[in-house]
């Protein structure tokens, strides 16, 4: 839209001087005084897009960083899980081993067949953190590319007089 209009500007501009050599000077005089007008109007225009495009680029960054923020987020969770299911896994083991060298009774082979389909889970749960882990690495990586080049666009916006 303002670049039609700047179009349409400059159009108008370029009529009004080839207009000014065949008129009057009275007319000629006022013709340059919209023409003169229509230059500032045309460079209102240029800056005004020229900041908008740098606050959408801002807008973009500033989502960038929140995004990253959220993915760091979800990393350290999975790293706090995964030190508690790490530290449950050797308390288990520490537990199995205990169980194994006591008298076997029922109620201790019970505890054994559940600590073992428990460190089981854990350490299926552990490798699907790791998994999930490398993706978020992994998107956090992408994300800060992503920011970095939005953030050089914005930079260059801004240093563009």
């Amino acid at each position: 839209m303002k670049t039609l209009l700047a179009l349409s500007l400059s159009i108008a501009i370029t009529f009004s001087l080839r207009a000014q050599t065949t008129m009057p000077p009275a007319q000629r005089s006022e013709l340059g005084e919209i023409s003169d007008a229509l230059k500032r109007i045309e460079t209102a225009l240029k800056h005004q897009t020229e900041i908008q495009k740098a606050d959408v680029l801002l807008r973009r960054v500033m989502f960038a960083a929140t995004q990253i923020a959220t993915a760091e987020a979800s990393l350290k969770k999975l790293d706090d899980e995964g030190r508690t299911l790490r530290a449950e896994n050797t308390d288990l083991q520490s537990a199995l081993k205990r169980l194994d060298a006591a008298t076997e009774s029922e109620a201790q082979r019970e505890q054994l067949s559940y600590a073992k389909n428990r460190m089981t889970t854990i350490q299926e749960r552990l490798s699907a953190i790791e998994q999930e882990r490398v993706s978020s690495a992994n998107e956090i990586q992408a994300l800060r590319r992503d920011s970095r080049e939005w953030q050089a666009m914005l930079d260059k916006t801004l240093a563009t007089p």
